[in-house]
């Protein structure tokens, strides 16, 4: 387990990646669900593992593993492990793939995404990008959830952007393609596409996050990450964008809602009024009783004197 990001919020909160190496032949075998299985082990540890508010895992990782003759394991494990600084921690992983022409627009996608819990990476198109940008670049690619490629008239002649879906039909990734002119083509042709011809952003963004909620390969993934981000809110006017697509999700359990009827009232910045009015709408369609703000209030014993020192 890696530390790979820090927030310094209420005393500190530690974000934490896990990384469980298996023989390459065991992958090989499972490499079609290797996504599934690793939201499957995220939640099960999610579950299990929860010892104080300030130390949160938001990722786990499966590996392929074969270490070379003389070499030490962690050293090779250690090597592969490190996640981009530029994921927010515990949001779900989007690599945005797009012309550079289109940069303006992608960028906006990706701050309207992030309502949504998802973190976008946004790859720009330079005719020969640096070795650093190609670096930066490639670790998307290997430690995304899902690639969203934005098909204007163009992409399909960028040795970029193919190689970029390239990395994502190789990993078993999903692949979202959002329809601007350029109807999927080739191996993406399968994939069920976003048509986002006159429609704005903030339109083209709740269609990707449908998109993700509802499709088998990432529904798990993102409906986990958005819950944990919820529960973690820093404001009320985070908690109030979180919930409201929480409520989006049909395919949210009434186990996953009584979850988090019984953690919330962990953070105070939730007990908010604004808050609360959502929330109850979310548990009035699953039949949860409601909560009220004085169910935050910690019952303190005064009892404390006769306590072992």
């Amino acid at each position: 387990m890696k530390q790979t990001n820090y927030d310094n919020w209420n005393g500190g909160i530690y974000y934490y990646t896990l990384t469980l190496t298996i023989n390459v032949d065991v992958f090989s075998q499972i490499r079609t669900d290797i996504l599934q299985y690793e939201t499957t082990i995220y939640e099960a540890i999610s579950q299990a593992y929860m010892p104080d508010e300030s130390e949160v895992i938001t990722t786990v990782k499966l590996l392929p593993i074969l270490i070379p003759p003389n070499e030490n394991a962690l050293d090779v494990v250690d090597g592969r492990l490190d996640e981009p600084a530029f994921w927010k921690p515990g949001y779900f992983k989007l690599f945005i793939s797009h012309l550079a022409t289109f940069k303006v627009t992608a960028s906006a996608l990706k701050n309207t995404l992030e309502q949504y819990g998802i973190s976008g990476f946004v790859a720009h198109e330079d005719i020969e990008p640096t070795l650093e940008w190609q670096k930066e670049i490639e670790s998307g690619l290997f430690t995304m959830d899902a690639l969203c490629a934005i098909l204007i008239r163009g992409f399909n002649r960028s040795k970029w952007t193919d190689q970029e879906v390239g990395v994502a039909l190789g990993r078993n990734v999903l692949i979202l393609p959002i329809i601007r002119g350029l109807n999927p083509y080739g191996f993406i042709g399968k994939y069920q596409g976003f048509k986002a011809q006159g429609k704005n952003v903030g339109q083209v963004a709740r269609g990707i996050f449908e998109l993700l909620a509802t499709n088998p390969k990432t529904s798990s993934t993102i409906v986990t990450r958005l819950s944990e981000l919820f529960l973690l809110s820093n404001s009320a006017s985070e908690a109030l964008k979180r919930i409201k697509s929480l409520r989006l999700i049909q395919s949210l359990s009434k186990e996953r809602v009584e979850a988090l009827r019984s953690r919330i009232t962990e953070n105070d910045v939730l007990k908010s009024t604004r808050v609360l009015i959502e929330f109850n709408l979310l548990l009035q369609l699953y039949s949860i009783p409601k909560l009220k703000s004085t169910d935050f209030e910690k019952t303190v014993s005064n009892q404390t004197d006769d306590l072992p020192f």
